[in-house]
């Protein structure tokens, strides 16, 4: 879950804190899991992807704009809008992708 500039991970039978990533802006939109990765967006314009299990970053991607909405996963690329008025459609794993105008 996000709160503030912080991404938390719980245990889902005890509630203890598994571990935390600190993003550079606000996080306003749920994160995605697909695959073993957490996919998020923050105020600070980037679209972060962690490692699910340790929240090690695994790839992440400067837009022109803040992300304020949930990133989608289907079939293996992670879609994200960014307030430049663009849809990114990038590998999940990798992070490479493109970047369609509205």
């Amino acid at each position: 879950m996000g709160s503030g500039k912080g991404l938390y991970t719980l245990d889902a039978v005890t509630g203890t804190p598994k571990w935390r990533f600190q993003a550079g802006g606000d996080i306003v939109g749920a994160p995605s899991v697909a695959e073993g990765r957490i996919h998020f967006g923050s105020t600070d314009h980037l679209l972060y992807t962690l490692k699910a299990d340790d929240g090690r970053l695994r790839w992440k991607l400067a837009t022109g704009g803040e992300i304020t909405g949930s990133p989608v996963v289907q079939d293996g690329v992670v879609y994200a809008c960014s307030k430049d008025r663009c849809v990114y459609a990038l590998d999940a794993e990798k992070g490479t992708g493109t970047a369609r105008t509205a």
